[in-house]
């Protein structure tokens, strides 16, 4: 039998539909037809890329998780060569991450998803979340000397940030960013 490859062009635009799609109708108001059509294969060809509604959601965190970490290591990166105090590179941080509206609401879809009732998504989230843990944590070590938590700190910037979500779907009033985040900095004694 014959292998045949997997079109990467065409696993992007599934999981571009998919998050589009979910964004807009919920994970539940979705279904697989609703994606095979809007991509314009048939649900045997999304059925080749995706056995299951499942792993089609666990591609969505992982291809999100990738497009918005590469970004944020760049930032970190440069931020931190350009001699940015921790105020200034969490703000970054911050906007950048704000400014992905699709995937924050998507992200929070996931997350109701897993809580609710899906244990293997929960399990991949979890993983996602220690990575954004690591990332930050592992930055943090060329700007904050030893005596400071940076476990914690990355963890209360990663709940700021779900938070900050939360509000901008909400459409709550015009977050004060700077002034959110010289309130953290200043709560984390640097």
């Amino acid at each position: 039998m014959a292998v045949t490859k997997r079109d990467p062009q065409l696993k992007s635009d599934i999981l571009k539909s998919s998050l589009e799609l979910m964004s807009l109708k919920g994970v539940n108001g979705t279904t697989l037809s609703d994606i095979a059509k809007d991509c314009n294969i048939s649900r045997g060809t999304l059925y080749y890329y995706y056995r299951s509604k499942n792993d089609l959601i666990l591609g969505i965190n992982e291809w999100n998780m990738n497009k918005l970490t590469t970004p944020l290591l760049t930032l970190l990166d440069s931020s931190i060569a350009e001699g940015k105090d921790l105020s200034s590179i969490m703000l970054e941080v911050i906007k950048t991450i704000s400014k992905a509206q699709t995937r924050g609401r998507m992200h929070l879809y996931l997350l109701n998803e897993a809580i609710s009732n899906n244990p293997g998504l929960l399990d991949k989230l979890r993983e996602s979340y220690s990575q954004w843990f690591c990332i930050l944590e592992s930055s943090f070590e060329k700007i904050l000397p030893d005596p400071f938590d940076r476990e914690a700190i990355a963890r209360a910037i990663v709940a700021s940030i779900d938070g900050l979500m939360i509000q901008n779907i909400l459409s709550m009033e015009k977050i004060p960013l700077n002034r959110v985040v010289d309130s953290m900095v200043s709560g984390f004694g640097v």
